[in-house]
C-alpha cells in the first residue's frame, strides 16, 4: 500500500535556500506544501491565475503538475505515480502565471527511490494464496492504477500543452509590444533626424553668409585702403614737387639789407629782379648771374648813350615822354592756387580716413522697378538704386575676391531680356537674391514675385548664388536657367513653370559644377538636364506635367538627395551619365 508523504519547503525567486532534499519512494502518494518567498520576503499569490510544478525526471521528461492556493504565499501540489516514475533525483521548480507573464523560483530537488515490491514474483503457492485472499482484488487494483496513470499522463500533456500555449502567447504579445515600440523610435529618430538635418542646413546657410559677408569687408577695405593710399601718395609727391617752388613766391619790394628774406621771395635791386634761392639776410644780390642766394629772373637793359628823342617802342609811340608797355596777364584759371594746393594735404587726409569707415561695409547694389540706371545703385530706393539687373552685372568688376551682393526688389525684370552673367573669377562669390526690402527672400513660394526672363551664366570660376526669381522665357531657343563651363553655381529656391513642351529648365554643362536645391519646374520636356558636369540635385519641389525629370548625358554626374522633379520619365542616363 502506498505510503503518505507530505514535505513543508521554503523556496525564493532570487535566493537560494537550504532544503533538506525530499526523499520518496515510488508509487507514494507524495504531497509539497511550498511557502513561495521574493529575496525573502513573503510573495502574495492572489494575483496568480496559474500554479506549476515542473519537474523534470533523471529520464530528461518534463511533468507538469498543477498546484493549489493554500495561503497567502502558499501553494499544495499532489504528486502522481508520473513524476515518480523514474527513480534518481528530479530537478524542480515552481513557475506562476499571472497578466504579466511567467516567473521562476529558484531550483530545488527530491529524491526518488526504488519501489522494493514492484518487481516482486510471488511462487505459484504464494500467488493462489494470494488470489484466494484477494480474489479478483488485484485485478482491479491493477486496472484503477492503469487508469489513474493514464489520466494523470493526459492531465499533465494537456496542463503541459496550455503552459506553452500560455507561453507563446506571452512571448507573442511581448514580440508585438516590441515592434510597436521599435517602430514607434525609428520614427522619432527619422523626425529627429529630419529636424537635425535642417538645422544643420539652416546654419551652414548662417554660415556661409557669414563667410561671404567677411570676405566682403576684407576685400572691400583691402581695396579702399589701397587706392586711398595711393591717391595719397600720388598727392602726396604731387604736392612735394609743386609746393617747393610756390611756397613763399611773393614780391617783397626793393632789396632792403635790414629784411629777412625767405626761399622764393621776389626782389628788386637796380635795373635787375631776384628770386631767394635759400633763407638769407644781409648777402645783397648783384650781377646778372645766380649766387647762392639769390636766382637772376630778369635784368635790366642797358642805357643809351646818345642824344634824340624816342619815337617807338615795339610800335608804341611815347605820350609826353613815356611809353607805356602793357604786360598781358597770363591765364592761370586751370591751375591751383597756392592756398589749394597747401589745402590738399588736409582734404586728402579727410577722404582717406572717409575711405577707411566705409572699408568695413559690403559691396550690395539694389535693383528696383521704380529706379535708374543712372543711380549709383547703392540704395535701397527710386533715386539710389538701379533700374535693371544687368546694369548691376556689369558694374562688378571681373575678378572677385570678397562677396558682392546684388539685391532685387519685388517686380518684374523681364523686359531686360536674358541676364548674362560672363567671365567672372576670384575666390570670392556673387549672390543674386530676391529682396523684400527687410531681408534676402529664400523660398520658392515668394519667387513668382520676382520674375525675369532667363539668366545664363558662361566661363564663370568663382562662386555664384541665385535665390529665390522666376523664369517668364516661353520660347526653346534657350533655358530658364543656364551656365555653362562654370564653377560652384547654386540655384535656391528658383521657379520654372512657364508650359514649353521642348524647353529645358535648368541646364548645366561642359565641365560646369553646381546644386540645385529646393527648385520647382513644371511643364518642360526636362526638368534638370546635366552634360558633361556634375551637380547635386536635392529637394524639389514635385512640380507636374514635365516629360523628364532628370537627364544626365555625356559622362555628366547628378548626386541626388530627397525629393526630385515630378515627371512622365523620372530619369534617363546616356553616354556615360551617371545618377547616384
Amino acid at each position: 500500500m502506498p505510503l503518505q508523504n507530505t514535505f513543508t519547503l521554503d523556496v525564493d525567486f532570487k535566493v537560494r535556500n537550504l532544503i533538506n532534499e525530499p526523499i520518496v519512494t515510488q508509487n507514494d502518494e507524495v504531497t509539497f506544501i511550498l511557502n513561495v518567498y521574493d529575496d525573502g520576503q513573503e510573495f502574495a499569490l492572489s494575483s496568480v491565475s496559474t500554479f506549476t510544478l515542473a519537474s523534470v525526471r533523471p529520464d530528461k521528461v518534463s511533468v507538469m503538475t498543477l498546484g493549489e492556493l493554500t495561503g497567502t504565499n502558499q501553494v499544495t501540489f499532489a504528486l502522481g505515480s508520473t513524476e515518480l516514475l523514474v527513480p534518481g533525483t528530479v530537478d524542480v521548480a515552481i513557475q506562476l502565471y499571472d497578466a504579466d507573464g511567467r516567473v521562476s523560483t529558484l531550483p530545488f530537488t527530491y529524491k526518488v527511490l526504488k519501489d522494493p515490491v514492484k518487481d516482486y514474483v510471488p511462487s505459484t503457492d504464494e500467488q493462489t494464496l494470494i488470489e484466494l485472499v484477494l480474489g479478483q482484488g488485484p485485478v482491479i487494483l491493477e486496472e484503477a492504477k492503469r487508469v489513474a496513470t493514464e489520466t494523470a499522463v493526459a492531465e499533465a500533456l494537456r496542463v503541459t500543452a496550455e503552459s506553452n500555449r500560455v507561453t507563446a502567447e506571452t512571448e507573442r504579445v511581448g514580440a508585438e509590444t516590441s515592434r510597436v515600440t521599435s517602430e514607434g523610435d525609428r520614427v522619432s529618430n527619422e523626425s529627429t533626424r529630419v529636424e537635425s538635418e535642417s538645422a544643420r542646413q539652416t546654419a551652414e546657410t548662417a554660415r556661409n553668409q557669414a563667410e561671404e559677408e567677411r570676405e566682403i569687408y576684407t576685400s572691400t577695405a583691402i581695396q579702399n585702403a589701397e587706392t586711398a593710399t595711393r591717391v595719397a601718395t600720388n598727392a602726396t609727391e604731387a604736392i612735394n614737387l609743386v609746393l617747393p617752388n610756390v611756397l613763399n613766391l611773393e614780391y617783397i619790394a626793393p632789396y632792403n639789407a635790414e629784411t629777412q628774406y625767405l626761399k622764393n621771395n621776389i626782389v628788386r635791386k637796380d635795373k635787375n629782379s631776384y628770386i631767394a634761392l635759400q633763407p638769407t639776410l644781409g648777402n645783397e644780390p648783384t650781377g646778372t648771374t645766380d649766387s647762392p642766394f639769390w636766382g637772376v629772373v630778369a635784368i635790366g637793359g642797358v642805357d643809351g648813350t646818345g642824344t634824340g628823342t624816342v619815337t617807338s617802342v615795339n610800335g608804341i609811340e611815347p605820350e609826353n615822354g613815356n611809353v607805356t608797355l602793357v604786360i598781358p596777364n597770363p591765364d592761370l584759371s586751370g591751375l591751383a592756387t597756392k592756398l589749394e594746393l597747401e589745402d590738399v594735404d588736409d582734404t586728402l587726409t579727410n577722404h582717406l580716413a572717409e575711405t577707411m569707415s566705409h572699408s568695413q561695409q559690403g559691396v550690395t547694389y539694389y535693383v528696383r522697378p521704380d529706379g535708374d540706371d543712372n543711380n549709383l545703385g547703392t540704395i535701397d530706393n527710386r533715386t539710389g538704386a538701379f533700374r535693371n539687373i544687368q546694369t548691376a552685372i556689369n558694374k562688378l568688376k571681373k575678378y572677385i575676391r570678397g562677396t558682392a551682393k546684388i539685391r532685387i526688389l519685388p517686380g518684374d525684370y523681364s523686359s531686360e531680356g536674358q541676364i548674362k552673367m560672363e567671365g567672372f573669377y576670384g575666390p570670392g562669390r556673387i549672390v543674386i537674391t530676391a529682396y523684400d526690402g527687410l531681408s534676402d527672400v529664400q523660398n520658392t513660394d515668394s519667387s513668382d514675385s520676382y520674375g525675369i526672363d532667363s539668366l545664363f551664366i558662361n566661363n564663370c570660376r568663382n562662386g555664384i548664388d541665385v535665390f529665390s526669381l522666376k523664369s517668364t522665357y516661353s520660347g526653346s531657343e534657350r533655358s530658364g536657367f543656364y551656365a555653362i563651363n562654370s564653377s560652384f553655381v547654386f540655384f535656391g529656391w528658383c521657379r520654372d513653370t512657364v508650359e514649353s513642351s521642348v524647353k529645358i529648365g535648368f541646364l548645366f554643362e561642359v565641365g560646369s559644377t553646381g546644386t540645385c536645391v529646393g527648385c520647382l519646374c513644371s511643364n518642360k520636356g526636362v526638368a534638370l538636364e546635366v552634360r558633361n558636369s556634375r551637380v547635386n540635385s536635392t529637394s524639389w519641389l514635385p512640380g507636374n506635367a514635365n516629360s523628364i525629370g532628370l537627364k544626365v548625358i555625356q559622362v555628366g554626374v547628378v548626386g541626388k538627395g530627397y525629393t526630385q522633379p515630378q515627371s512622365t520619365i523620372m530619369e534617363i542616363t546616356d553616354s556615360g551619365g551617371v545618377i547616384r
